[in-house]
């Protein structure tokens, strides 16, 4: 019987012909034969049983009596799975296995040894809901509900299919299973596979990847996930993992690990790497030089075809692309560029100095990876030059970095325009804490600044008393205007981070944006007059509208003039786009609609 076929199936099976114990079974000869495999530096007191290997096992505690039912052997390197089937009445049971880290294991609930004897076929499994002593959890109870959401086919037609009960496969450790429904899978979906799972199984799982699929998934994953993944590794393995990285993804894991975590990697690399990796982290935070690959090859200035050809052949194993090549003088500092299908097509004998672009964009390491990525996505780069303040070359920032530089700096600006500091991590895995904590501090500020609005409507308490009818239209009013700041806001934002608007352009922005406000208040106003007359009266009807004019030519002009002027002062204009224009919008347009009410009503 196959490790995935119905336990159901197994227990019919067993009734119509009990399988009876032989002398040469695993269970009558597992405490003489151990498999001294190497996972996790743990035992194996089952011996070479084979996957699936069934036998008569008398199991307790299933119902009110004791009864003879049938076990399947689960086996795995670091732990090995009953299952249990007795007249209609399955059970999974961990075994752990003992070894260095068998302690850890009992108390994760991952065997005990009560649950180990069941392999001399002679202790009874726990009931529902219990336990034996010593155990932390009762590890009978399998897990209802896949905690990975179902994976779809990779490619057309189907051919993997949808991974129905991929939980189950984790939770049985069916390694040969897992491994199928990960075959050929792309490495972005294996790490988003993993980062939606608990460290423990998504380490188990990685640990089945071989080498190099395992250092591709691992480049993929968040930084917050690959800590969480490094703890459940050894450091040899931690070591030989993180020495096999991408110089920039390397340094972009450890400049946001714990500065314990990061000192203890990188004392276990080799020098050239430590070094190399130490230079990046020299870097300022947030600059282009922490994110480019120093592993570039360069082509002499002053060199044939033939030659630069030899180059790309003799160092471009080590470097990260070689699509865009480097060239340089004698001093190394850059000169240009030279692809490499130029130096494909062009003559052997033809000069790299012929083909070189001069003109190629280049930036300095300590400039903004943010707007090093945008430069890339203005010239249509594959490849950016990194220079130093002498323009002698330093790395190259790859399409793929500058693609995820600005999906990170986009996600952080969508946090921001909403009032809530950037997390990092999978959102369905933040803490629920951490989540409150992002937004907790700009809700804050927007309460103290909310006070504003009270203190206007104290100032015109009188007004209110006189016309009440003025009341009735304060939410209206209040929320017309905020919602026409946050649009005029929004588009400021996107209009400056991708470089359509600089601050030179405000006086531009202002009246672009005050005629786009007039003119919706103006279309707004004539619905907002129809409607209050026929409510309250043709007067209040006028202050309606004619604030309704106001309010959005002020609100779109101070929604797209705050971005720009927090830019000048170096805030992020994301910062008080949408919740702190509203917030302002509130209080101005108050003072605007009670303004209107005196001067047309006479108050």
């Amino acid at each position: 019987m196959r490790p995935d076929r119905d336990p159901g199936h197994h227990h019919r099976d067993a009734e119509q012909q009990p399988e009876r114990q032989q002398p040469g079974d695993p269970v009558a000869r597992h405490e003489d034969q151990h498999d001294h495999g190497d996972r996790d530096g743990l035992q194996d007191p089952v011996g070479t049983a084979a996957r699936g290997t069934r036998w008569p096992v008398r199991c307790g505690q299933l119902g009110v009596e004791p009864r003879v039912g049938t076990a399947q052997l689960l086996l795995e390197g670091g732990e090995a799975e009953l299952l249990v089937a007795v007249q209609g009445s399955r059970r999974r049971v961990r075994i752990g296995i003992a070894g260095p880290t068998a302690g850890r294991r009992r108390r994760q609930g991952r065997g005990c040894d009560g649950h180990r004897d069941l392999l001399g076929a002679t202790d009874r499994v726990p009931a529902p809901g219990h336990s034996h002593p010593g155990c932390a959890e009762d590890v009978t109870d399998p897990t209802e509900t896949d905690i990975l959401p179902p994976l779809h086919a990779a490619g057309p037609g189907g051919r993997i299919g949808r991974m129905e009960r991929w939980t189950d496969l984790v939770e049985r450790h069916d390694p040969a299973g897992v491994l199928d429904r990960l075959d050929g899978r792309p490495a972005h979906e294996i790490a988003d596979a993993l980062a939606r799972m608990q460290p423990v199984d998504a380490g188990w799982v990685f640990r089945l990847l071989d080498k190099d699929r395992a250092l591709d998934v691992f480049e993929e994953l968040d930084p917050v996930d690959q800590q969480e993944l490094l703890a459940g590794l050894r450091d040899d393995a931690v070591t030989a993992l993180v020495e096999d990285m991408d110089p920039d993804d390397r340094a972009r894991m450890l400049g946001e690990a714990p500065a314990k975590v990061a000192t203890r990697v990188l004392a276990g690399l080799s020098a050239s790497e430590r070094e190399m990796t130490a230079a990046l982290l020299g870097y300022p935070d947030g600059s282009v030089g922490r994110v480019m690959t120093p592993e570039t090859v360069a082509v002499p200035l002053h060199s044939s075809v033939t030659e630069a050809l030899a180059v790309v052949r003799r160092k471009g194993a080590r470097a990260e692309t070689v699509y865009t090549l480097a060239v340089t003088d004698a001093g190394r500092r850059v000169i240009g560029t030279v692809s490499l299908r130029d130096l494909v097509l062009a003559r052997p004998d033809d000069a790299v100095a012929d083909l070189v672009d001069d003109g190629a964009p280049r930036v300095r390491a300590t400039d903004t990876a943010e707007d090093a990525a945008r430069l890339m996505g203005e010239a249509n780069l594959l490849d950016l030059l990194v220079v130093d303040s002498e323009d002698r070359l330093l790395g190259l920032l790859t399409i793929d970095d500058a693609v995820e530089i600005l999906e990170r700096a986009d996600t952080e600006d969508t946090a921001r325009q909403s009032g809530a500091a950037p997390w990092s991590g999978h959102y369905m895995y933040v803490r629920v804490t951490k989540l409150a904590r992002t937004r907790a501090v700009w809700l804050a500020v927007l309460q103290l600044a909310a006070v504003l609005t009270v203190n206007v409507l104290q100032i015109f308490e009188d007004a209110l008393e006189q016309v009440t009818a003025l009341a009735l239209f304060i939410p209206l009013l209040v929320g017309t205007g905020g919602n026409a700041g946050a649009q005029s806001a929004s588009a400021a934002v996107r209009a400056i981070a991708v470089g359509e608007v600089r601050l030179a352009d405000l006086p531009a922005v202002v009246w672009r944006e005050l005629r786009v406000g007039l003119l919706l208040g103006t279309l707004l106003g004539a619905l907002g007059l129809l409607v209050a007359s026929l409510l309250v009266g043709v007067q209040v009807a006028v202050v309606v509208a004619v604030t309704l004019v106001a309010i959005c030519g002020w609100a779109a002009t101070v929604g797209a003039t705050m971005p720009l002027l927090a830019r000048r002062v170096g805030i992020d204009p994301a910062v008080v786009s949408a919740p702190l224009v509203t917030t302002l919008v509130d209080a101005t347009g108050l003072l605007i609609y009670f303004s209107v009410a005196r001067l047309v009503l006479g108050l």
